[in-house]
């Protein structure tokens, strides 16, 4: 089934911007809200919704290139890699010096704190947004969290910096940018939420513009009324007239059994047509899968065709330094790193997409990345081509809804918002933010108030818990204090019980050197580069590619996916010496930091089917406490391939993890609660003392850390 997306266009104005650029009205209207705001000092928030590729982030850092110090400004992005693209955007079209644009994510604080020569990262970040100060700061939402909220470095004592990045943000940035606002989780929409409204009820005095950035509606309004603060929606609507924004797109639909991750096989077929139609018109194209098995599988069979100069992959299993250039080459491969706002113009830019929907906001959001390049249709050599496998189901819904006659030519608008409705709504874990984002919220709440003075304590608690209720009680306006007190306390109640049953108890020093003791729960106040079952990895495939060949991932694709055996830590840290001398040392700082279950040398990726794993604990351990968050030790791996898994099983056994136990299976229970296809849900087998299961062939469910709680919210 065939489409054809006609050519969305904008309306520009003629009003001051930036250089001789003249704006579309949704840019303008940003620059002007955001100047009145820092004219006026008071606090707006801006929702822009306007279709991908119309230059949003030009309009979120129109006032920043323009007034430079005087609109400092956080841009607030979902992934590492949007930050450096855009990065390289603002310094690459000289909007911006490369002083003025300084990355914040974890490898960049490392870089942060040499450069300064401090002892930590939460010290760079002092010396970053409270001396040198930049226009520009592109950090992510977990990083900003932290930093607000007297996080890093939460395990060991108290360095006076932590206490002065709040304020420092407070009063230097009064622009924040959260770009992509749609691909947050349910956890960070609820930390975003409570630190905008920390931020405007705690410094009204101060202006602050907050921005929120979107492919597709997200609903963002309804926490920003519950704050009491003006929105402005600076959405622009397309016309039959004005600048082209999204070239014409040819689109090929193709129905796939996505639910069982049948692609591979279906892309047998659309492969055969689409570099067919690469080799016929010397096209470049973009691969976008959600399996990096799937990815580096198809890398290589492009490879074997073209050419490795060819071909770049971009997804988290390749080490960072060997995604520098990838997008730039003719065939780029990759997973959902690709397509979160990444912009496939310039030497980038390709002719043809071939990507997997499994949800209507990923087809929009991965068919935004083509026809970005602004060129009329009769300007257009090569035309926009994408092939989009989609579950069967949608594939007869949009059958029968578009006909014929409509998809030789359908505005783009229109089809988007088809394609929206035909896709069932995954599970998104909103139910975290009523039972897990309030606890989380007055965890902060706690440390802030204890960074004011005595004459303002009274008055900044009672703004904090307003704030909390407001958020995620949805209280009257005019509840008295008292009770706007007593609730706030039952909710720090309930949140230092949890703390107190799953948490870690630490040792904390105040400024006059007493030390007291607190409860810190990391799966909640953490976050850490993937989950808890991080492995350090030297990969031969990578070294034998001209790739930097260590790294950290996920246990279980290791597990599936790969030939391996395990090696002592000594033995890798010698091996990371002898390859890697000169960044020896920072590998291996970034290794320590994810607390690797253990050191492994993958020698190749498998072929065809992948191995079986499950983890092991004995029944009697879980005590019948099913769906529900626990805390346990004791778990085995079992793996059903010649790869010994010993030294994996004896940091294991030892390790506690914060944990949620079904007896579902993990297909029925991610069929059932319709979980979001990624979503780390793993295998469980319940053993006896002499390790033989308890309940036959059957197997249960296990999921770790933040997602057991994510779990906990929608089953409780």
């Amino acid at each position: 089934m065939q489409f054809v997306v006609e050519t969305l266009r904008y309306e520009q104005v003629e009003e001051p911007f930036i250089a001789d650029l003249c704006p579309y009205h949704h840019q303008a209207d940003t620059l002007r809200v955001i100047e009145e705001v820092l004219n006026e000092r008071h606090t707006v928030c801006l929702v822009n919704t306007s279709v991908t590729g119309s230059g949003k982030t030009l309009a979120n850092f129109a006032a920043a290139i323009r007034r430079g110090e005087g609109a400092r400004t956080i841009g607030v992005y979902p992934t590492n890699e949007l930050i450096a693209d855009q990065a390289r955007s603002l310094i690459g079209e000289g909007l911006l010096r490369v002083e003025d644009v300084v990355k914040v994510d974890s490898v960049e604080l490392d870089h942060l704190q040499q450069l300064y020569q401090v002892r930590s990262h939460i010290e760079a970040l002092h010396r970053l947004v409270g001396e040198d100060m930049p226009p520009v700061v592109l950090t992510n939402p977990d990083i900003l969290y932290l930093a607000i909220y007297n996080l890093f470095g939460y395990g060991n004592r108290v360095l006076s910096y932590r206490e002065r990045v709040f304020q420092e943000i407070v009063a230097n940035f009064p622009i924040l940018v959260f770009d992509e606002f749609h691909l947050y989780n349910a956890k960070q929409v609820g930390n975003v939420a409570f630190t905008v409204g920390t931020l405007a009820r705690l410094a009204p005095e101060r202006p602050h513009v907050f921005i929120f950035s979107s492919a597709t509606p997200h609903g963002v309004e309804s926490f920003l009324e519950r704050l009491g603060l003006r929105v402005c929606d600076v959405t622009q609507e397309p016309t039959t007239c004005g600048r082209v924004v999204c070239e014409p797109v040819t689109i090929d639909l193709i129905p796939c059994d996505l639910h069982h991750w049948q692609e591979m096989e279906t892309l047998e077929n659309v492969l055969t047509d689409a570099l067919a139609f690469a080799d016929r018109t010397g096209a470049r194209g973009a691969f976008i899968v959600d399996s990096v098995y799937d990815a580096k599988r198809l890398a290589q069979r492009l490879i074997a065709r073209y050419g490795r100069e060819q071909v770049g992959e971009v997804h988290g299993y390749m080490p960072r330094e060997g995604r520098v250039g990838a997008l730039e080459r003719r065939y780029s491969v990759g997973t959902t790193t690709i397509d979160v706002g990444v912009d496939l113009t310039d030497n980038k830019a390709k002719e043809f997409l071939v990507f997997v929907a499994r949800t209507g906001e990923q087809f929009i959001q991965r068919l935004g990345r083509l026809g970005r390049r602004g060129r009329e249709p009769d300007a257009i050599a090569v035309p926009n081509r994408a092939w989009v496998l989609v579950p069967h189901y949608v594939y007869n819904i949009l059958r029968d809804e578009i006909t014929t006659e409509e998809a030789a030519s359908l505005p783009r608008q229109r089809f988007l918002e088809q394609v929206r409705c035909a896709y069932t709504r995954r599970e998104d874990f909103r139910r975290y933010w009523w039972r897990y984002a309030p606890l989380e919220a007055v965890a902060a709440a706690q440390r802030i108030r204890a960074q004011y003075l005595s004459d303002r304590i009274d008055e900044v608690t009672e703004q904090l818990q307003r704030t909390i209720l407001d958020l995620f009680r949805q209280v009257p306006p005019d509840l008295p204090r008292e009770e706007v007190a007593r609730i706030a306390g039952g909710i720090l109640g309930d949140q230092r019980r949890l703390w107190e049953d799953l948490g870690e108890s630490i040792e904390r020093e105040d400024s006059d050197g007493r030390v007291w003791r607190d409860w810190y729960l990391p799966a909640l106040e953490r976050f850490r580069e993937g989950s808890e079952l991080q492995v350090a990895l030297y990969d031969r495939l990578d070294e034998t590619a001209g790739l930097p060949p260590f790294k950290t991932y996920n246990l279980p694709f290791v597990l599936r996916r790969t030939e391996f055996r395990c090696i002592s830590q000594e033995r890798f840290e010698r091996l990371v010496h002898e390859k890697a001398p000169e960044q020896a040392e920072d590998i291996l700082r970034r290794v320590r930091r994810a607390e690797p279950l253990g050191y492994l040398k993958v020698e190749r990726l498998l072929e065809g089917e992948p191995n079986r794993f499950c983890f092991q604990i004995r029944e009697s351990r879980i005590d019948g406490r099913f769906e529900k968050i626990i805390r346990l030790d004791g778990f085995r791996l079992r793996l059903d391939a010649p790869f010994s898994v010993d030294a994996l099983n004896e940091v294991l056994r030892q390790r506690q993890f914060i944990c949620w136990i079904s007896q579902s299976d993990p297909w029925a229970l991610a069929r059932e609660q319709n979980l979001p296809a990624l979503f780390e849900v793993y295998p469980l087998q319940p053993v006896n003392v002499a390790g033989q299961s308890t309940v036959g062939s059957q197997l249960w469910s296990v999921a770790f850390g933040l997602n057991a709680f994510m779990l906990d919210a929608i089953l409780r």
